[in-house]
């Protein structure tokens, strides 16, 4: 096997879309492991609550009436009439309101994406008793088959970017080895297109699930009986672009399928028809 050196293979097309393939390999599943997400369910059970409730009134009536009647010859006849009458009532009352802090639960979730085991904190729920938030879906499959695809393709472009600069005399000499790689760049690019599409969805029902709806749906002890029960907004743009570099991987790997076919004998230029000297 012979070996030498050169770069020259990145001034073709081939050689220079291997570059771009490794850099957006390394982005798409990255982007998918480095996630991660907290879902913040917020619980408020009444807009506010009496603390007490008294009313206060005071009345005080007095009545004093005095007669004296006295007349004086040789009897003497005296009269006194006292009559007082009082009425006192106490009543207190005092109303103050007091807002109940909202009740918070959060969530975590992140690659593999098995959001039925992210558990949240425990609180007090507005019947009562101690919850717990769940979430509910399973993308773990999914996700693994993407960051698979990103981590073979990783590994086969480093692979690849070694053949083509110390040992392209190699590459050139042996006919099977162009056909080898025409065959990968084909099966890859079916590979990112499937698992592209695979996870796009796959990021449509982590979002459908991780909003207020299915949230409060999935936890009824908790906001059955809520006054509000809403979900802070989740930032997905890590995900959203580790889709996007997948299928810009599958232009690419697609594309270099064309360039390394050239370099194989299928491609390779008519010979003239030999002419025979009369």
């Amino acid at each position: 096997m012979q070996t030498s050196m050169s770069y020259a293979v990145f001034l073709e097309p081939r050689g220079f879309i291997k570059v771009l393939e490794f850099v957006f390999v390394i982005c798409a599943f990255a982007c998918a492991c480095d996630f991660k997400g907290d879902v913040v369910l917020k619980v408020k059970c009444s807009s506010d609550i009496n603390v007490s409730n008294t009313t206060s009134t005071t009345t005080v009536g007095t009545t004093s009436t005095t007669t004296v009647d006295s007349s004086s010859t040789t009897t003497v006849d005296s009269s006194s009439t006292t009559t007082v009458e009082s009425t006192s009532t106490t009543t207190v009352e005092s109303t103050s309101t007091t807002p109940i802090p909202e009740i918070l639960y959060t969530a975590e979730f992140k690659y593999p994406f098995k959001l039925y085991k992210s558990e949240s904190n425990s609180a007090i729920s507005c019947n009562g008793t101690e919850e717990t938030m769940t979430l509910e879906g399973d993308y773990s499959s999914t996700a693994c088959f993407y960051v698979f695809v990103g981590v073979f393709s990783f590994l086969f472009t480093i692979f690849a970017v070694v053949v083509y600069v110390f040992f392209q005399p190699t590459y050139e000499f042996m006919e099977w080895i162009p056909i080898t790689d025409t065959v990968v760049h084909g099966v890859l690019t079916v590979f990112w297109f499937g698992a592209s599409i695979a996870w796009a969805s796959a990021l449509t029902g982590i979002k459908k699930h991780t909003k207020t709806d299915l949230v409060a749906e999935e936890n009824p002890d908790i906001c059955l009986e809520a006054l509000s029960c809403t979900v802070d907004k989740i930032e997905y743009q890590l995900l959203d672009f580790s889709v996007i570099f997948g299928f810009l991987n599958v232009l690419l790997f697609g594309l270099n399928v064309w360039f390394v076919f050239k370099e194989t004998k299928f491609f390779g230029k008519a010979t003239p028809p030999s002419t025979q000297a009369t």
